[in-house]
């Protein structure tokens, strides 16, 4: 569901100063004035303003439209209301891009999906709480631009788990089980007052965890174990997309 203006604590109390508005050329398509920009010049409006725009003015605005948007901004007005305040929309859609090669005079050079502008994805102990890691990783690796990095921080599975009995000492006391993944409520290492045993976790061997990482288009550049005691009880990685 769409929030709207106010429900998630933020305004808009005016729209973008001019200087900014008239910096990039725009092609209206179904109502919307989308940016006439590819993804490297998009990123070039979004640097220039980080450096140029002085302090004290509201974030800019930034979004993206597709078929589906172009078609809710029509029949939802709480949507084109969200629309129409932003101070940048790029075409997140090749439809978009072809209607206006063939109706524009002002093509637009290439479709700007926004989810390709991340430099940086960083996730934590995301890997007990998911069925299927290796599909994170993958996704983070697919919304990553060429040579940006992932981080990834979590526990260590060896040390941690329900196969691994850690109470009050420094040394864990591991039992049988460590090789088998899945989705655990009991064992000896899972108290049972404790989050696991209400709402579960899943254990992955590490072997399967940095599998996740060769299989996906990623090259690994740093492994860190981390623990305040003789045994690391968190892992930490560092991987970066591949061209």
């Amino acid at each position: 569901m769409l929030l709207n203006e106010g429900e998630a604590g933020w305004t808009l109390t005016r729209q973008v100063e001019p200087t900014f508005a008239g910096s990039f050329p725009t092609v209206v398509i179904g109502g919307m004035p989308i940016a006439a920009l590819s993804i490297d010049e998009t990123v070039s409006v979004m640097l220039k303003a980080v450096r140029e725009r002085p302090r004290g003015h509201r974030p800019l605005y930034m979004t993206s439209a597709n078929g589906e948007v172009i078609a809710r901004y029509h029949d939802e007005p709480a949507v084109a209301a969200l629309f129409d305040k932003a101070d940048l929309i790029n075409a997140d859609g090749q439809p978009m891009v072809i209607a206006s090669r063939l109706l524009s005079d002002q093509p637009l050079p290439e479709r700007v999906a926004t989810t390709d502008l991340f430099d940086a994805v960083v996730s934590m102990f995301s890997h007990t709480d998911v069925d299927d890691f290796s599909a994170v990783v993958r996704e983070a690796a697919r919304v990553l631009r060429p040579e940006a990095v992932f981080v990834y921080v979590g526990l260590h599975p060896c040390f941690v788990g329900p196969h691994s009995v850690q109470r009050h000492q420094a040394v864990p006391t591991l039992h049988a089980g460590y090789g088998k993944s899945g989705r655990y409520t009991e064992g000896p290492g899972i108290s049972p007052d404790g989050l696991w045993a209400k709402v579960t976790g899943v254990h992955l061997p590490l072997g399967r965890l940095m599998q996740a990482f060769l299989d996906a288009p990623l090259a690994l550049e740093r492994f860190e174990e981390h623990g305040d005691d003789d045994y690391p009880r968190r892992v930490a990685i560092r991987a970066r997309r591949q061209v």
